[in-house]
């Protein structure tokens, strides 16, 4: 009889580890998208789309557009959030080509597009989170 409860104490055990292990991974996960979408905000496409809506176009744009397409698309965001992540990186590409040709015009409507998509993938995604339960 003893032996039972110790395999069934141990069982628990695992399982409350487990669960444990989970939550963390959970936490880790959430911790990284919202640590990416700080660092989108403030330092690198948010001021970006600003200034360009601005007239403050900087040769190393494109390049700063590149990076943030590559950011979005290698974190594994909830899988809700799929489709507003690829019209995102859609209205950066255009928003890449445009500065990479130099037509003010056009890359200052797609800055403003693409603003807003911002706006409402950030929007989302607080909105997931504010339904996840880590504790």
């Amino acid at each position: 009889m003893e032996d039972r409860r110790s395999i069934d104490e141990a069982g628990l055990m695992t399982d409350n580890l487990e669960t444990r292990i989970d939550k963390l991974e959970a936490q880790v996960h959430i911790l990284s998208l919202k640590t990416t979408i700080s660092s989108l905000k403030s330092g690198g496409l948010h001021p970006m789309l600003e200034d360009i809506q601005k007239d403050l176009l900087k040769h190393f744009f494109p390049k700063i557009t590149g990076k943030n397409m590559m950011i979005l698309n290698s974190v594994q965001w909830p899988e809700h959030l799929d489709e507003t992540v690829k019209d995102l990186v859609n209205s950066l590409t255009g928003l890449k080509n445009a500065l990479s040709r130099n037509n003010t015009d056009q890359a200052k409507n797609l800055a403003k597009q693409t603003h807003d998509k911002f706006h409402a993938f950030e929007g989302e995604f607080y909105t997931w989170l504010e339904g996840q339960d880590i504790r």
